[in-house]
């Protein structure tokens, strides 16, 4: 399986679109890759979620005059019936995975912790 977290990765990925048309040209252009390889390697159906950050032109601001805004999208291929199936299966297994989570910190938390070296405290 590939990495699923890198941070220098992630960083990068941050960095805001310069323009809506350039973020959309970059979604479009995913989407199209995307559908290649789910045809090369014989997915029969998948859901996508993307989300980022595009930079506005000054006069499409938000609310705040911020001329950075954030995106969420979907697409899906395969059959419209198994969309709602495979997002539903996605919630729960997230859930779960984050229910895992927290309930080891919590039962890690009896157990006694070092405190934290002086060089790496906040000031």
């Amino acid at each position: 399986m590939p990495e699923k977290s890198n941070k220098a990765v992630y960083r990068e990925m941050s960095v805001p679109f310069a323009s809506p048309d350039a973020c959309n040209e970059a979604i479009n252009a995913f989407f199209n890759e995307l559908s290649e390889l789910r045809r090369k390697h014989k997915i029969r159906d998948l859901i996508c979620v993307l989300n980022g950050s595009v930079l506005y032109p000054k006069d499409e601001t938000d609310d705040e005059g911020s001329p950075e805004g954030e995106f969420i999208i979907e697409q899906s291929f395969g059959s419209s019936m198994q969309r709602e199936v495979l997002a539903a299966w996605l919630l729960g297994h997230v859930q779960a995975e984050h229910r895992e989570t927290v309930n080891k910190m919590l039962s890690a938390g009896g157990e006694k912790r070092k405190k934290p070296a002086k060089e790496n405290l906040f000031d």
